[in-house]
């Protein structure tokens, strides 16, 4: 018993030295496009990108696959570099910080724009685009901290019924020895 709790102990403190190491010092881009709203033939849209890794992301490029979408109609408090002569390039943040989110404001003519028309990458990853309508996700570290809390959970339960039984059987079999001891005992003595 104490051989395969230390490998399941191993096993947890190796997938957390992982988890750490790998993923938790990566950026984490990720992008969502609000519900166009049309006022006569010009579109309004916000797009919103966030860094939800633990490195700043930099050198973060937004493309855009629309003809009536361009640097000139878009607008945001942070500064963007225009980077039109790149193919489907709109602009350009220098850095995205730790949980920071920067809003550009799309106005144009044409069609609504959708999530696959925008690609966002940086110097070191390719932003993932998230629906609005799911609202809040839930952190890659939360649902290994919450599955290790469900399996923690259930193994005590398991362990709450079968300890007591297999002690239970453990005194049971020792008394029924005894007893078959005794007997064994009063027979021979007779």
């Amino acid at each position: 018993m104490k051989f395969l709790t230390n490998i399941i102990v191993g096993a947890i403190v190796g997938g957390i030295g992982v988890y750490f190491t790998l993923d938790w010092q990566e950026e984490n881009i990720v992008y969502s496009l609000s519900a166009p709203a049309k006022f006569g033939n010009i579109n309004y849209q916000n797009l919103n990108i966030s860094n939800t890794g633990w490195n700043p992301a930099v050198n973060v490029k937004i493309f855009v696959n629309h003809s009536g979408v361009s640097f000139d109609n878009a607008q945001s408090t942070t500064t963007l570099k225009n980077i039109g002569s790149e193919k489907n390039g709109l602009a350009s943040i220098e850095r995205l910080r730790r949980d920071e989110t920067v809003t550009v404001s799309l106005a144009y003519k044409g069609d609504p724009l959708f999530g696959n028309d925008i690609k966002i990458s940086s110097d070191r990853s390719i932003a993932e685009l998230i629906e609005n309508e799911s609202g809040e996700y839930l952190p890659t570290w939360a649902s290994i901290l919450l599955t290790f809390f469900g399996i923690t959970f259930v193994v005590g339960i398991l362990a709450s019924i079968a300890i007591p039984s297999y002690n239970s059987y453990i005194q049971a079999a020792k008394e029924a020895q005894e007893k078959a001891k005794q007997e064994a005992e009063q027979k021979n003595g007779l």
